[in-house]
């Protein structure tokens, strides 16, 4: 890292603000520092809750793969995010009752939404390795992450269980008015 007379640093994870910093501020810049440390042990942690293969990060020859494995998976999840956020806005129920109660429901909704801010610009922001180093996620909000990625799967199951019965929900809730005679009632 190098910081500037102004204050201003550059590392890895802002090399593209550079052509809009001055020579001479670069020229003249403060001190430089040896860059950060990686968080391993965060990262494994984020590893094992992605169900992605921890080795992938803990071996320093294979951190490129392992970072493409980690942008798609979570990419997949921001993905499978907004499917989830999209069904809990929308008519969420099954024969004419809510399929989660509101105060659950709203709480799923806050676990997307932390979900979406956590990984949503994960990609631009951890694009190389280099870039791993300001990876500043503790245990605590991996962990979060972890339940919060656990209701978005738990929403997606709910979103499958009313896709499959739907049909016959359906076919049940249009034949239920009808007139039946006692027999076939039996």
């Amino acid at each position: 890292m190098i910081a500037l007379k102004n204050g201003t640093t550059i590392s890895a994870s802002n090399l593209d603000t550079i052509p809009k910093i001055g020579v001479m501020d670069i020229y003249q810049f403060k001190h430089i520092s040896k860059p950060k440390d990686l968080q391993l042990a965060e990262l494994v942690r984020l590893f094992e809750v992605l169900d992605l293969p921890t080795g992938a990060i803990t071996d320093p020859s294979n951190r490129e793969v392992g970072l493409e494995k980690l942008i798609s998976k979570t990419q997949e999840i921001v993905r499978s995010t907004v499917v989830a956020k999209s069904r809990l806005d929308s008519d969420f129920t099954l024969w004419g009752e809510p399929l989660v109660a509101s105060h659950i429901a709203e709480q799923y909704k806050q676990a997307t939404k932390r979900v979406t801010d956590t990984l949503g610009n994960f990609t631009s922001r951890f694009n190389t390795v280099p870039k791993l180093n300001n990876f500043t996620y503790t245990m605590d909000e991996i962990e979060k992450l972890a339940v919060d990625i656990a209701t978005v799967k738990t929403v997606m199951e709910y979103d499958t269980f009313k896709t499959e019965c739907g049909a016959n929900v359906g076919y049940l809730m249009n034949v239920e008015p009808l007139p039946i005679n006692d027999e076939l009632k039996e």
